[in-house]
């Protein structure tokens, strides 16, 4: 995408930046696909035809029959009745979420306006997992083999450290 589409500039801007070679490209990353396979898309076109549809897509992954927040397949708390009660998102409010969003993809050309719908940051935090939080929220395949040896292993440290 083009600096000036990509900032939203007016036309006159746009058109002085392009006389001047100045319209620089900026990556945008909407998705990641390898050998004709969507391995993360965000919820934007092309991967939708509109933002109505994805609107309606993330409205579905979260409170659909199988979503986040209805304890389905793609719930990964324990106690999936716990999330069950968070209420259904009303009409209205979806509808001004689609309006809302279907602006700023007609205005600027992508969703959201100002950062990519995909970011990648060079950094990570590492640290220790709280394991009884984990064992008491989520079901015990969410804890890799990795995780519970490292902790096993802070356990026998800690231990060699009181005598």
């Amino acid at each position: 995408m083009s600096a000036s589409r990509y900032l939203g500039m007016g036309i006159l801007p746009r058109m002085l930046l392009k006389l001047l070679k100045k319209d620089s490209m900026v990556p945008l990353p909407i998705g990641l696909e390898r050998n004709g396979e969507t391995l993360l898309r965000s919820y934007t076109p092309p991967y939708f035809n509109n933002m109505r549809e994805a609107v309606e897509a993330v409205v579905e992954h979260k409170t659909g029959k199988a979503g986040v927040f209805r304890g389905g397949s793609l719930c990964a708390w324990r106690d999936s009745n716990t999330v069950r009660s968070v209420p259904q998102v009303s009409g209205k409010a979806i509808e001004a979420t689609i309006a809302y969003c279907e602006y700023i993809w007609k205005r600027y050309g992508r969703f959201p306006a100002h950062m990519p719908p995909v970011r990648t940051v060079l950094g990570f935090q590492a640290g220790h997992l709280d394991l009884a939080f984990y064992e008491k929220f989520y079901p015990s395949a969410v804890i890799s083999e990795t995780i519970r040896k490292d902790a096993a292993g802070l356990r026998s440290t800690a231990a060699d450290q009181t005598i």
